[in-house]
């Protein structure tokens, strides 16, 4: 009886000894189960979040590569009227300096009478040889810039150069016609006011003012288009 009382207390020690072990190695595993799982939950999340951040880091790429592609085409942009400008403002300026060297010409012609006075002959024949270069200098060197200046407007400015500009350039190249226009205003409005009858009405147009005017002309479009290429190109003065 006492060895039978002894079994059944040793199966019965041995029996919640194997319990509680496979008790505690089921927790353990399911614990292990549990920590791959949330391992491979993890993974999966980081992947994803791996591919989200890619798909973000392309599209970034993309956009930035948009807008350098812009910048650069914009740049481009600038550059080309940045050279359109500064070969216009040369030209014109070449235009500005001879004119100035015919203006020196016609500025000698007020002094003539003090020079050669009463010798009308010799003040004619002078006067007559200075407007000559004068002219020699607006039909020569002047025309040609000026027919220069035209086509390189037509050939290039047209596409890149603003409205303002254009205007700019258009008063230069009718300065003549404008001149024209104003002196007829001017003179139909002297008669209208009794300044000038039909009695007394001679052309009060000259050589010298013609040739003036478009000294002028130079002058004021050299300083239209250094203004308009600092407002074109945002160049602070």
């Amino acid at each position: 009886m006492a060895d039978f009382n002894y079994w059944i207390i040793f199966f019965t020690s041995l029996f919640s000894g194997l319990s509680a072990y496979f008790g505690v190695y089921l927790k353990k595993k399911a614990e292990i189960k549990a920590i791959n799982e949330q391992h491979e939950t993890l993974l999966r999340h980081l992947s994803d979040q791996t591919e989200v951040t890619e798909k973000i880091k392309s599209q970034f790429d993309l956009i930035k590569e948009e807008v350098q592609q812009k910048n650069w085409v914009e740049q481009q942009k600038w550059e080309f009227r940045k050279e359109l400008f500064l070969s216009m403002i040369e030209i014109i300026l070449d235009i500005r300096n001879f004119c100035l060297v015919a203006e020196k010409y016609l500025d000698k012609v007020p002094s003539l009478n003090g020079m050669y006075e009463g010798n009308d002959a010799k003040i004619n024949e002078i006067e007559h040889e200075l407007f000559n270069q004068a002219n020699e200098i607006y039909n020569g060197q002047v025309k040609e810039l000026t027919v220069k200046l035209k086509s390189l407007v037509n050939k290039k400015g047209v596409l890149f150069l603003s409205p303002q500009v254009m205007v700019v350039l258009n008063d230069f190249f009718n300065a003549e016609e404008i001149r024209k226009n104003n002196l007829e205003e001017s003179f139909q409005n002297d008669i209208k006011t009794g300044e000038i009858t039909k009695f007394n009405i001679s052309s009060p147009d000259t050589f010298e003012n013609y040739l003036y005017h478009k000294s002028k002309a130079a002058e004021l479009a050299y300083k239209a288009l250094i203004k308009a290429a600092k407002e074109d190109l945002k160049i602070n003065s």
